[in-house]
């Protein structure tokens, strides 16, 4: 989970940029250019660079049936069942971040705080679990 988590972005705009990177591309709108070369549309219209960009920042949920269509342009480069998989992750992570906040009473944290807070907290139990395996 740790790449999702990484504190530069979040969580659904790490697995793009992991796509991204997967698909050699340099940046967004890059990829969005890949995506219109592989006829990969979202109600009828190419995969703006805009649009990613929502996707990435948080601004825009991205659907399923989106990443679907990253997975079809670049799957011969990736395990299409792990990214899947790990799309799945970062949109619940995504709600995991968005739910600490909008829980928090008083002044909501920064979501790079709450981000911090998951990874340090998965860390932390992932050291006890692998500690445990070894000493059993």
């Amino acid at each position: 989970l740790s790449f999702l988590l990484a504190p530069e972005k979040k969580p659904i705009g790490n697995w793009l940029l992991k796509m991204q990177r997967s698909a050699s591309c340099e940046n967004l709108r890059e990829f969005s250019a890949l995506l219109a070369r592989k006829d990969i549309k979202r109600h009828k219209y190419f995969v703006s660079h805009d649009l990613l960009k929502k996707w990435s920042s948080g601004e825009q949920l991205m659907p399923n049936k989106a990443c679907e269509g990253v997975l079809k342009a670049i799957g011969a480069r990736v395990d299409v069942d792990r990214a899947r998989g790990w799309f799945v992750r970062a949109k619940v992570l995504s709600f995991l971040c968005d739910l600490m906040i909008a829980g928090t009473s008083g002044e909501p944290p920064l979501w790079a705080t709450v981000q911090d807070r998951i990874i340090r907290r998965h860390s932390e139990l992932y050291e006890k679990e692998k500690t445990r395996l070894i000493s059993s």
